[in-house]
């Protein structure tokens, strides 16, 4: 690379750096207002927030530029939507702490006020102020009951948004951000209730290739069919994840490292059976895998497991490629 397109891609990397950094700005500002004005964290909320915001600090030409990198925007959105689900849990219990009580008081009101129409008052007044009394009491139960509903199918948006961004668009597995999280999850669970979880890591071989000769469209559609015949030999509990660019790494609960192989090793068989046929192009392609596994041990933390299945990957790649490689912990 010459040093003019070195300087330019680092200008580059400056740039969405910046620009990823008045997002995140940006993006806690409102976030930030939002709480401070006690209003209900809905989306069209924070889109206006951030947006007011975004034009007061000048930011808003460059936003919509959307030079930001892709990875650092998906990051600011989690990282946005995780504090929103903070705001709407506690929103949430303030809400059912209102409603319950509301609720209690309207009944207790409800049959106080029924037990004064049975008393003998000839009132007129004091009959309408009785009417407008319960009118005002049903009016504050339906309102209670609107605001839960509200905030329930606030929560439901929420909640896809997040499924959303753990998703790889072009497999359709879980992707390396969701990874972080559920690993870590399932290492917690694995010590809690005392039971083995296994990994692996696998790599198309020769991948490479694969873009050279016939594309990237070629090459995507190879991810896609091979993302679809490791997500059909696992099992429903187990996870799967696109990691890399062709590479795939799974979470096998309930699996020790002797089963984990087996698996691993019926995978490897699969695919290598398997051939990759694009009538449009005339195209049929055998290909293969290499694959690390590697179980869950005492002392390990979700960095340390995974890196420990990335050396037995990278030791089945070294072996000559299209095997399984395991490498237990020392």
């Amino acid at each position: 690379m010459s040093s003019d397109n070195q300087t330019a891609k680092e200008k580059q990397g400056k740039t969405d750096i910046a620009i990823t950094r008045q997002v995140t700005d940006t993006a806690r500002e409102a976030l930030k207002q939002i709480v401070g004005r006690n209003l209900l964290p809905w989306p069209d909320i924070y889109s206006a927030e951030f947006w007011q915001i975004a034009h007061k600090s000048g930011y808003d030409e460059i936003l919509l530029q959307q030079h930001a990198n892709m990875d650092s925007t998906n990051k600011l959105a989690e990282e946005f939507l995780d504090k929103a689900d903070e705001i709407l849990d506690g929103v949430q219990d303030t809400v059912n702490m209102f409603v319950s009580g509301a609720r209690e008081h309207t009944e207790t009101m409800a049959s106080s006020i029924e037990n004064i129409r049975k008393m003998p008052v000839e009132d007129p007044e004091f009959e309408r102020e009785l009417d407008t009394l319960l009118s005002s009491n049903i009016e504050l139960l339906s309102h209670s009951s609107e605001v839960e509903d509200k905030l329930a199918k606030q929560t439901v948006i929420i909640n896809e948004l997040q499924s959303q961004l753990r998703i790889d668009p072009l497999t359709g597995l879980l992707n390396r951000g969701a990874l972080s999280k559920d690993l870590k999850k399932e290492i917690a669970r694995s010590r809690r209730y005392k039971y083995p979880v296994s990994i692996f890591m696998a790599d198309i071989d020769h991948f490479k290739n694969v873009n050279d000769v016939y594309g990237h469209l070629v090459g995507d559609s190879i991810i896609k069919i091979t993302a679809k015949l490791i997500q059909d030999s696992v099992r429903e509990s187990d996870s799967i994840y696109r990691y890399g660019g062709e590479e795939f790494l799974g979470i096998l609960p309930h699996i020790n490292c002797d089963q984990a192989e087996k698996f691993a090793e019926r995978m490897r068989e699969k695919i290598a059976k398997y051939l990759f046929v694009d009538k449009n192009n005339d195209i049929s392609i055998s290909l293969t895998i290499s694959a690390g596994v590697t179980d869950l041990h005492e002392q390990d933390d979700e960095t340390s497991i995974i890196a420990r299945v990335d050396k037995a990957l990278y030791l089945a790649k070294q072996s000559g490629r299209n095997r399984i490689s395991r490498l237990d912990f020392s």
